[in-house]
């Protein structure tokens, strides 16, 4: 089972970098209505949903040390102690810091990780919101350092090892109404960390926001927008490329279209109608 089977080490295995994760996008939240995209105030969205907080943690001292069952929805963690997501753990009173500007904080050559692996398992659950039903679910890691595994309800929906990168994954096959447990698994080091090597401080954990966000099957999955000007620096250029994914039979693919509005920074529209 993924991260789990103490036979299977893929946190020091340079050919896996990412398993069931999405792939990479702009940084887009569906909001209700065109008034409330234009306040960008993503708290004010029916869809989005932040995971930061408290979340249940306990440290290993290395990923075949982990609890067995950890990952299961009816997992006992009374005894676990609560710390702060986003955060490292090495802020918050679990292992340590370590600063390096010319060698790896542990010996060895790549891929190699140290046998002392600091692994952190976070465990926090949850309700989706009435306004969810029968659309799409994603759970959104912003950084993790330096390996990320997730599961939910029990079941492995992958792993991540850019630790300075979002990795997000869809839980929409595997909610249950009601209550639902998140697990994030995070090991410290691995062979993506010597690529990160550089002149920082190696830290551990969550340390950027966890939110989850909800789309309609049919929905907009990245945006890459392009502008320049003339010669004569007096017109401008605007090319919008849009994505979209269908989470529904292909029969249900037909008469879509998108739209695009133009906004000067006064709030003013470049031009009447829609794109």
């Amino acid at each position: 089972m993924l991260g789990t089977e103490r036979d299977e080490q893929s946190w020091k295995d340079p050919e896996c970098t990412g398993l069931g994760r999405l792939p990479s996008r702009s940084p887009l939240i569906a909001f209700a209505d065109p008034k409330a995209a234009q306040e960008a105030d993503r708290s004010a969205s029916p869809y989005w949903m932040s995971l930061d907080g408290p979340w249940k943690f306990h440290l290993c001292d290395r990923p075949e040390a982990t609890p067995r069952g950890f990952q299961d929805a009816d997992f006992d963690d009374t005894d676990w102690v609560s710390t702060p997501v986003p955060s490292n753990w090495t802020c918050e009173g679990f292992d340590r810091p370590h600063y390096t500007n010319i060698q790896m904080p542990f010996p060895g050559e790549p891929p190699e990780v140290p046998e002392e692996n600091p692994t952190g398992i976070y465990r926090r659950n949850f309700r989706i919101p009435a306004a969810w039903k029968n659309r799409r679910v994603v759970a959104h890691f912003g950084g993790a350092e330096s390996v990320l595994y997730v599961w939910l309800n029990g079941t492995p929906l992958g792993m991540s090892k850019d630790s300075r990168l979002p990795a997000e994954f869809d839980l929409t096959p595997h909610l249950l109404n009601g209550e639902n447990s998140l697990v994030a698994m995070v090991v410290r080091f691995s062979d993506a960390t010597y690529i990160e090597d550089q002149d920082h401080w190696f830290m551990a954990g969550l340390h950027r926001e966890v939110y989850l966000y909800s789309t309609a099957p049919a929905h907009i999955a990245d945006v890459k927008v392009g502008s320049e000007l003339d010669e004569d620096i007096r017109h401008g250029h605007l090319g919008v490329d849009v994505e979209v994914r269908f989470e529904t039979p292909a029969t249900a693919r037909e008469g879509y279209t998108i739209e695009a509005t133009l906004y000067s920074p006064s709030g003013r529209k470049v031009k009447e109608g829609p794109f």
